[in-house]
């Protein structure tokens, strides 16, 4: 496995092993916690898979999987090739291995870009699931724009009760009328939410349990259910390939319908009976509820479960909101601890690189060449240069070799002199006189010192035509100097990709 699959699955691990821990927790105290603490570890839980397991040298604790890798490469058994495989002609791989030949050498090429691919894959797989979410969204959208307002006076009179006894929503609903598409109510939207409500089917209901419908779909919008589930959705649909996000979504989700059940229970506690016939009212009414609504009845096995927990509700007691604040904090802990507290290695330790039989390779050697102002009293020198050796510079093997025009000019660096100066007479050519000399101190110069400095200032730089050691420059006729440094003892290939030190 390499260091990505490793670390992919530490995370799929650590998730399933959070969702598992807080199912166990769940049942364990579901008379102690309430929906709504629930809700939260849940809401914690699905951003918790999301977050890779990462490698920090600052946690406090070490998980080492790096063994897994170097074992999974050196399991790997060495297989013949197909070229040597086959009898025949060497080389070839007979008529039957072509095959397989191809299959191996596809292979190989998908370990060489193995993590690209699977990095590929991970970012492609979300795309389906987002365009399908999207899509439901879309189509709910389009199908509740068509929907008429609610004009029953019964309806909006029990409405405006309830926002005159809990309070003003920050986020306003809109009461539409579902009758004909055959929706149940149903909560739909984030920012600008609208309630579903069929109000053919809610004439037969007497009042009492018409307000206990409309005060649970009112907590719903109070809590920011539908905002949350959306999120939930998203979040579900980048990891849709986990099975444990789907576990967790689902729990959210059946503990936002517990949480609003308390709330409603809580201030009607003689209307259990009520509230029980009410959500097997509509759930016998087999009306199909879209994931990215919240609709009173679904499944029956959530009904089952939601009846379940309001005939045994938590009912808090002396203590049990303390108890509960701590139980939830520590259960967030525990979740939260292989993502803070635990580093995982999957990354193989570092190799000590066996010492090289081969002979080093020379250190390529430099010169630095400072141009100095002309002369103009001396008609024949034509340019002149400082030379400054480095340490160790091996001047009994070096030579200077000039080309200007089609001259080709050599000189030993064996005395290490201090000065290069280039003579000639005329333009250059072959027939022209050029010589080069070398010299332990500059030539004098009668110039004032604003113009040496004006020539020192001017660019005396042009480009190398190629990557050999080539120091290029240009002299008072304009013309560019090729001066290259030659090594006795330096291969060729040591010294075409040399990048000497330019000219100052």
């Amino acid at each position: 496995m390499t260091t990505f699959e490793l670390y992919f699955c530490a995370t799929l691990l650590r998730g399933a092993l959070a969702v598992l821990f807080l199912l166990g927790v769940e049942s364990l105290l579901r008379h102690r916690l309430s929906a709504g603490l629930r809700r939260l570890l849940w809401a914690g839980c699905i951003l918790l898979l999301l977050v890779p397991q990462m490698n920090f040298s600052a946690l406090p604790l070490k998980l080492d999987l790096s063994s897994l890798r170097t074992a999974g490469a050196a399991a790997a058994p060495a297989r013949p090739s197909a070229r040597t495989a086959g009898a025949g002609q060497p080389g070839i791989a007979p008529a039957g291995e072509r095959p397989r030949s191809l299959i191996r050498a596809a292979w190989r090429r998908f370990q060489l870009h193995r993590r690209n691919v699977e990095l590929g894959i991970i970012a492609f797989l979300p795309i389906p699931a987002l365009l399908l979410l999207l899509w439901r969204y879309l189509r709910c959208r389009r199908v509740i724009r068509r929907l008429p307002p609610v004009t029953d006076r019964r309806v909006l009179d029990s409405w405006r009760a309830i926002l005159m006894r809990n309070g003003a929503l920050r986020t306003p609903v809109v009461l539409l009328d579902s009758s004909r598409p055959g929706l149940g109510p149903t909560l739909f939207g984030g920012f600008r939410r609208k309630l579903l409500l069929p109000v053919e089917a809610l004439r037969p209901l007497p009042d009492r349990e018409l307000c206990l419908l409309l005060e649970h779909e009112y907590h719903h919008s109070r809590a920011g259910d539908p905002l949350l589930n959306l999120g939930a959705l998203f979040l579900w649909a980048l990891v849709w390939y986990n099975p444990f996000m789907l576990i967790a979504r689902r729990r959210l989700r059946s503990c936002c319908e517990l949480e609003c059940d308390r709330k409603v229970l809580e201030r009607h506690p003689q209307a259990v009976c009520e509230y029980g016939n009410l959500l097997l009212h509509f759930a016998s009414a087999g009306t199909h509820v879209p994931a990215v609504t919240l609709g009173l009845a679904e499944s029956p096995r959530e009904l089952s479960r939601r009846i379940r927990s309001m005939t045994a509700a938590v009912r808090p007691r002396s203590g049990e909101r303390r108890f509960e604040t701590v139980a939830a904090l520590l259960i967030a802990a525990l979740l939260a601890a292989p993502v803070c507290l635990v580093a995982v290695n999957a990354k193989p330790a570092a190799r000590p690189r066996p010492a090289s039989t081969a002979t080093a390779r020379p250190m390529l050697p430099h010169l630095i060449l400072k141009p100095l102002p002309a002369v103009p009293e001396d008609d024949t020198l034509m340019q002149c240069w400082e030379i400054v050796y480095p340490e160790n510079f091996p001047a009994g093997k070096s030579r200077l070799a000039i080309e200007i025009g089609e001259a080709h000019l050599e000189a030993p660096l064996r005395n290490r002199p201090c000065f290069l100066l280039l003579r000639g007479r005329g333009a250059v050519s072959p027939e022209a006189e050029i010589r080069i000399e070398f010299a332990a101190s500059p030539p004098s110069a009668s110039l004032p010192a604003e113009e040496a400095l004006k020539g020192l200032s001017a660019p005396k730089l042009v480009p190398a035509a190629d990557r050999r050691p080539v120091y290029a420059a240009l002299f008072r006729n304009g013309e560019p100097v090729a001066i290259h440094l030659r090594v006795d003892g330096i291969e060729a290939e040591h010294l075409s990709g040399f990048r000497p030190v330019s000219v100052r």
